[in-house]
């Protein structure tokens, strides 16, 4: 039995595969680490690789709304006072 928890929001599946492609080569563009831990220490700031293979690899999420978390993570999320998901939670936190 194959169980399948993620359901891609209307916004990425209305993305082409070369926007997707667009969007991870942002992510390997931007500087990572959103959250708190930025202003706590500066080495939390690094130059993200992201790379991708295989096959039905999904779009990755530029928000921690588009992963389809549920109620009380997403509430953990904010008060943890993270704004957007790294590099590799945008790419890899769905697999």
């Amino acid at each position: 039995m194959n169980k399948v928890f993620y359901k891609e929001s209307k916004e990425l599946s209305a993305l082409t595969p070369q926007q997707a492609d667009k969007l991870r080569a942002d992510l390997s563009a931007r500087r990572d680490c959103s959250c708190r831990a930025r202003q706590v220490d500066s080495r939390a700031s690094f130059l993200a690789d992201v790379r991708v293979t295989g096959r039905d690899v999904p779009k990755p999420c530029m928000t921690f709304e588009q992963m389809g978390f549920d109620q009380t993570l997403m509430k953990a999320i904010k008060k943890q006072n993270y704004d957007v998901p790294t590099a590799i939670q945008a790419q890899g936190a769905l697999l």
